[in-house]
Formats: C-alpha cells, structure tokens, sequence
C-alpha cells in the first residue's frame, strides 16, 4: 500500500497542512489488521514540546520537603550542642492538645519562620506537650516525660514558649499566649538579645536580619 504524501504548507491559501504518519502492516500471514493513519498538526507538536521543555525547566533541582510540624523536643543534650557551637538559643514550645492558640503560633508564626532556610539557619525550636507522657533527654542526660519537663520549668499556660541556652538556663522572660498582635516581632528580638547574651553572632531570619 502507498503512503500518500501532503505538503507541510499549502502556498495558494497559506494554510497549515496535516502530515500523515503512516504506520505499514506486518507480512499478511501474521493476521495483522489495516494499516491506521495518524494526523497530527504541526504547530501543535510544536506547542507540545515547547510546553515540556518548560515544565521540566520550572521544575527544583532539589525540592525542600514541606514543613507541615515543629520538630519535637527528644535529644536536649544534642540541641545544647548545636546552640552552643551556632550560638543560637533552644526555642521550648510548650502546647497542649487542643489549644487553639497553640495551633496559631505553632502554623502561623513558627513554622512560617523556619520555611526557606536551610537547617544551620533555622531557629531552634522543640515542641513539648505539657500532659506528654513521651520520654526525653533533658539537656543535662536526664531522661523525663514531657510533661515532667514542663513542671520542671513551672509551665502554667499553653502556648508558653522558653529561650534557653545549652545547659537548659532561660536567657528572657518566657513568652505567653498567642494574642500578641506582633508575636514575631517580639519574638524574633527576643532570639537577638537571647543570642547576643551567648556570643553576639549574626542569625537569618526569614525576611530580616538580625543578630544572633
């Protein structure tokens, strides 16, 4: 059979032409069907590929796992370790199940915080539950509940979040509630004095900068 053949374009009207792929049947005693025809628009193969190329060109290289949750607090003693060297504070969230305004600070003012920064740029953040009967390692090797955490720290409301240093001191005054009307304001200066106390080197947070 033939393969019948159509110019790309048509000269007298200057309209785009349909090219047929043609697709040959096998020898007659396979019991193959008819040959089938294919048409596909030029411009249209064209649109396809440039919109590929495209998507894959938006595409990260290495894409950031979302953050959906504030890292629990499990290793103290290797948190004390990482503040002291990074001279950043450790930040103890301390929450309760079901506390609204846990759940404002924790999604719209923490997590919001730590996103697009790399792990050495983050704030320091532990999320403690005040009734949590999950086993920790206290900064000093000691192991207790959460919930013995929070006495230990005489945690009365939720949210209540706690700026220590490495051996667990607090470096402010805590902060209480989540109806602060500039919570990270406050809490980012905060983290700046809190940092200059333990060594005076500069921190990134997201959208300023300031010291650490």
């Amino acid at each position: 059979m033939g393969k019948r053949k159509r110019p790309d374009h048509d000269r007298a009207t200057g309209r785009e032409c349909l090219i047929p792929f043609v697709r040959r049947p096998p020898p007659a005693s396979s019991g193959a069907t008819q040959p089938v025809q294919f048409w596909c628009s030029i411009a249209a193969m064209r649109t396809l590929i440039i919109f590929l190329a495209a998507l894959c060109s938006s595409l990260p290289l290495s894409a950031q796992p979302v953050l959906r949750a504030l890292p629990p607090a499990v290793q103290l003693p290797q948190d004390g370790a990482l503040s002291s060297a990074s001279q950043r504070p450790v930040i103890l969230f301390f929450t309760l199940p079901g506390c609204s305004y846990c759940r404002i600070v924790r999604h719209d003012y923490l997590i919001p915080m730590m996103r697009g920064l790399r792990e050495d740029e983050q704030p320091l953040i532990r999320e403690l539950s005040v009734t949590g009967d999950r086993w920790l390692t206290n900064f000093d090797g000691q192991r207790l509940t959460e919930s013995e955490m929070a006495r230990r720290y005489k945690v009365a409301m939720t949210p209540t979040l706690l700026l220590v240093n490495a051996q667990g001191e607090l470096l402010s005054e805590p902060l209480l509630g989540g109806d602060h009307p500039n919570y990270v304001a406050l809490l980012t200066r905060m983290i700046t004095d809190a940092s200059q106390k333990m060594g005076g080197k500069r921190v990134r947070l997201r959208g300023s900068d300031h010291r650490e």
